[in-house]
């Protein structure tokens, strides 16, 4: 049999509590919210690492709380930790010592803290919360029940409770039936702001409200009272329910903020979930972008978007797919067509991975990387534009210059030295004839001219070849002065040039110049 579907209006703490109580008898609980969030006035905000509760932070009656979670089945200790505040606070009065009021468990420190700043007031104390209990206790049932009409005034349990109401008085005047201390009669009215009135005011009837302050004490959830609203919500998921945000929606975390139009938040999946577009700015940075549905998750702090845009003065990225990750390690997944730019720099792939706080880059796939004056192609790669840090996996670099280089792996600095390992392969463009190397290691000294990058030199310290033209040089040491247009070859080098149809002539020595734009050799210690 389908269940029967009932609907509520608001996700604060009442909203809550009739959700979680409805849906633990079997009924489709929908509750409608207006903000991105649950719990209305007992909701959190956060204040850089900070969260702070939004409304009250304490309570009182733990009891009342229970009672609920036990008729929906649940256990409120199981779920929260709830702490006992004793002393409740700390009251300053003028030319008196602190006053640090205990709840009436612990009675005989409350005795000893009244005789010690007002001296013959614990008999009052006491007299105080007999009367107050008997008061309550004929009051209790009254506040259980609804008022629609006034028959219901004339019930036998309101009529039991007539000589206690004390309406006539204001609770100042009720305190002073029982305190000749002014600071004492404070002490136990101020509680009438938490119904937003002056005990002056405030008919005498809510004197309760301190009773039961001490009767029952003070708690403070840890975490913050915010978290009952999302234990409660928590609940309510187990039983496959959810919420509906209606808006239009306005969020923020740090400084961007965030617009839709609704959303839902299902208690199957523990997802936020945005079908319409979602528009958000940072006004620091001067952001703007966009993806055109979503999906959060409150527990992990992920934001999952589709069609994503997003622009700055400087930087854009776009992408079919995001993931976003706010805990723990900071990043942002594009996937699908991704793209990154920042100045004239770029990456494009299939997926890149940017690290929030690091800013370094990640292609775990084939990518494109322009930076500078130089085009890498790679298998994988994580480069941070800030630091000029690069690694790549199968690397293939080209400048516009017309140099080249690739090879299985590349990793360094490009404000210093980026060093190639594994199948080494080069090329220097040059009008005299292009210049090739190869090699199994080769490193790359990078200058920076005029704010662009240039290769200035290459050494290749293992095994390595060398040719330009007619010319080889295969040596096991060999330095490329790409700025200086030399190359210079020890360790046994061997230069081989090429004479057609004459053959070719062999020379061997201990070291070996040659100069890349002119056709000459030097040989330099004991040729042959």
């Amino acid at each position: 049999m389908e269940k029967k579907k009932i609907i509520i209006v608001g996700a604060g703490p009442g909203g809550l509590a009739a959700g979680l109580l409805l849906s633990s008898k079997g009924y489709s609980v929908k509750i409608y919210e207006k903000k991105p969030y649950v719990g209305g006035r007992n909701s959190s905000f956060n204040l850089g690492d900070y969260k702070f509760d939004l409304g009250p932070t304490f309570f009182l009656m733990p009891q009342v709380l229970e009672d609920i979670f036990i008729e929906a089945g649940e256990r409120l200790d199981e779920q929260v930790n709830l702490i006992e505040i004793n002393p409740m606070y700390r009251l300053k009065f003028y030319g008196l010592d602190d006053f640090n009021p205990y709840s009436y468990n612990k009675k005989f420190l409350m005795y000893g803290e009244m005789e010690k700043i007002f001296p013959y007031s614990s008999k009052a104390y006491d007299e105080y919360m007999n009367r107050e209990a008997k008061k309550f206790l004929k009051l209790e049932p009254c506040l259980k029940v609804p008022y629609l009409s006034l028959v219901d005034y004339l019930k036998p349990n309101f009529l039991k409770a007539l000589p206690y109401l004390d309406a006539h008085k204001s609770i100042y005047d009720v305190l002073g039936n029982y305190y000749k201390e002014e600071e004492l009669k404070l002490s136990f009215t101020f509680q009438a702001k938490y119904i937003g009135m002056s005990p002056w005011v405030a008919p005498g009837t809510f004197s309760m409200i301190s009773y039961l302050e001490h009767k029952y004490g003070v708690f403070h959830v840890e975490g913050g009272l915010n978290r009952v609203s999302k234990v409660i919500s928590e609940l309510i998921i187990k039983k496959g329910d959810y919420v509906d945000l209606v808006g239009p929606i306005k969020a923020k975390r740090d400084t961007t903020n965030m617009e839709f139009a609704n959303a839902r938040y299902s208690y199957k999946d523990e997802l936020v979930h945005v079908n319409t577009p979602v528009k958000f700015n940072d006004p620091v940075s001067s952001m703007v972008g966009s993806v055109s549905s979503a999906t959060y998750s409150p527990k992990d702090s992920i934001l999952r978007g589709t069609n994503f845009n997003m622009k700055e003065p400087d930087r854009s990225a776009r992408a079919q797919n995001i993931v976003l990750y706010n805990k723990d390690e900071r990043k942002l997944e594009l996937v699908g067509n991704a793209y990154i730019s920042s100045g004239n720099d770029n990456i494009s792939g299939p997926k890149i991975v940017y690290y929030l706080d690091t800013k370094d880059a990640e292609t775990p796939t084939n990518s494109v990387i322009n930076y500078d004056q130089y085009t890498i192609k790679s298998s994988y790669a994580k480069v941070n534009r800030e630091s000029g840090a690069v690694f790549a996996k199968k690397a293939d670099v080209k400048s516009i210059d017309g140099n080249e280089f690739s090879a299985n792996q590349a990793k360094g600095n490009t404000n210093d030295v980026v060093h190639f390992t594994g199948n080494v392969k080069g090329k220097s463009k040059q009008k005299e004839g292009d210049v090739f190397f190869t090699g199994d290691k080769a490193d790359l000294y990078m200058s920076k001219v005029n704010n662009k990058y240039e290769a200035k030199k290459v050494i290749v310290n293992t095994k390595s070849t060398f040719t330009q033209l007619n010319r080889k040089i295969v040596s096991n040491y060999m330095e490329l002065d790409l700025i200086k247009k030399e190359v210079y070859a020890k360790d046994k080098p061997v230069l081989t040039i090429d004479d057609g149809e004459k053959g070719n002539t062999l020379v061997k020595a201990d070291d070996v110049t040659g100069y890349i734009d002119k056709e000459l050799i030097k040989l330099n210690k004991n040729w042959k």
